[in-house]
């Protein structure tokens, strides 16, 4: 049985860095193809959450972490996941 995690994130760089950024984050998770994947930014497009699910905590850090990683050169994304 798999488990519904929430990955909770924030925008930290210049209206113009955000932009930039978007595109490649928006095509990373939706490109996992993870079960049951619901996701969005926030109205003021300052972050956005993600909702997953997967088998295990392992699997669930590990799409998390290469976000992150993505996202580190541009100082762009702040994040959190949490298990929902």
């Amino acid at each position: 049985m798999s488990t519904r995690y929430a990955f909770f994130y924030l925008m930290r760089t210049s209206a113009r860095g955000i932009a930039e950024a978007v595109p490649d984050h928006v095509a990373h998770w939706r490109g996992l193809g993870l079960g049951d994947y619901l996701g969005g930014p926030f109205q003021d497009r300052t972050g956005g959450l993600i909702t997953f699910r997967a088998e295990a905590v392992h699997r669930a850090e590990e799409p998390v972490a290469r976000s992150v990683r993505r996202s580190r050169p541009s100082g762009c994304l702040l994040a959190e996941a949490l298990d929902a």
